[in-house]
């Protein structure tokens, strides 16, 4: 996958194209060598080739004239993988005439501001930081605690691996 992404464009632009299928029935998905900002350019040219209107309605309506609502992720995992949708797109809605979003700002009466990335970044971010706690947890630390038994006043050493336990240690002063 990660040789993939860096021949097509994914590694630059965060997306890349698999497939276009035409009108008049022909598709094609020779893409994966597809790059450059040009190259994807071109791609799409010939996409829209004979519509003029489609280009002007992709942008209008992809992104700047739609209020994603209610639109959902969804995440599933299994002992092996883990992998992430966006579905329910059923109430992603046309905004009014003349109102335009960019769904990267707050929402207040009247804005129609869905915040769809700010709830993409924020979905990041503690994921990644759960990542981060997650990684720091499972190392595991060795205990060595020297205690006296009741035979002959000797020492026993007790060697325990817990993460627990290092929580323990690096709350109190000493262990003895």
């Amino acid at each position: 996958m990660v040789w993939r992404e860096t021949i097509s464009s994914t590694a630059t632009l965060g997306f890349r194209i698999e497939g276009i299928k035409k009108s008049d029935g022909k598709s094609s998905k020779d893409f994966k060598t597809t790059r450059t900002q040009g190259q994807i350019k071109e791609a799409f040219k010939d996409f829209a080739d004979g519509f003029p209107h489609a280009v002007v309605r992709i942008i209008s309506n992809f992104y700047f004239y739609l209020q994603m609502i209610g639109s959902s992720l969804l995440f599933v995992h299994d002992q092996k993988n883990a992998n992430v949708w966006l579905i329910d797109f059923a109430k992603t809605l046309e905004l009014p005439k003349k109102i335009n979003i960019d769904h990267a700002s707050s929402w207040v009466v009247g804005n129609h501001e869905d915040g769809y990335l700010i709830g993409i970044n924020n979905l990041i971010n503690i994921f990644s930081e759960l990542n981060a706690e997650m990684q720091q947890a499972t190392v595991s630390t060795t205990l060595v605690v020297t205690a006296p038994t009741d035979i002959d006043n000797e020492s026993t050493s007790i060697v325990q691996n817990s993460p627990q336990l290092s929580d323990q240690i690096n709350n109190s002063h000493e262990v003895t």
